[in-house]
């Protein structure tokens, strides 16, 4: 079995900017929720293996429950959809697309800087039209 710890979080007066925002009159949930938010991360180890998941976990989570609440469940699952697609899958497309060419091509070619010229041209044009699709090939 494996063991947890946890450990005490220091003595801050921070936490008073947390209470006061909830005792206000006028309550804001996003005031509230960045000003706790930002409280909490305050208090985690930077160093910490756990605290960068966390934050990202955190963070990620807030904004999805915030477009759920402003745009409603479908809309805010096709944004995320989107916003992975664009950060994670089609970059490793484009990479995997450019491996196949490199492999095509002369290799004395593909070290030289029009080489990398053409990659890095060749990755962002493929990157562009799978994220954006018939719209990238619109003239603007």
């Amino acid at each position: 079995m494996g063991t947890s710890r946890a450990a005490r979080a220091p003595p801050t007066r921070k936490w008073s900017n947390v209470i006061a925002s909830l005792r206000s009159p006028e309550r804001n949930a996003t005031t509230i929720i960045n000003t706790t938010f930002s409280v909490a991360m305050s208090t985690l180890e930077l160093v910490s293996p756990v605290s960068v998941p966390i934050f990202y976990a955190a963070s990620e989570g807030l904004r999805f429950a915030l477009n759920v609440r402003n745009l409603g469940m479908d809309d805010a699952i096709r944004h995320e959809a989107i916003q992975v697609a664009e950060r994670f899958v089609v970059p490793s497309i484009s990479n995997g697309l450019w491996q196949l060419v490199s492999s095509k091509i002369d290799p004395k070619f593909a070290n030289s800087p029009f080489g990398k010229l053409a990659e890095s041209a060749f990755k962002k044009t493929m990157n562009e039209i799978m994220a954006k699709g018939i719209e990238a090939l619109e003239e603007t």
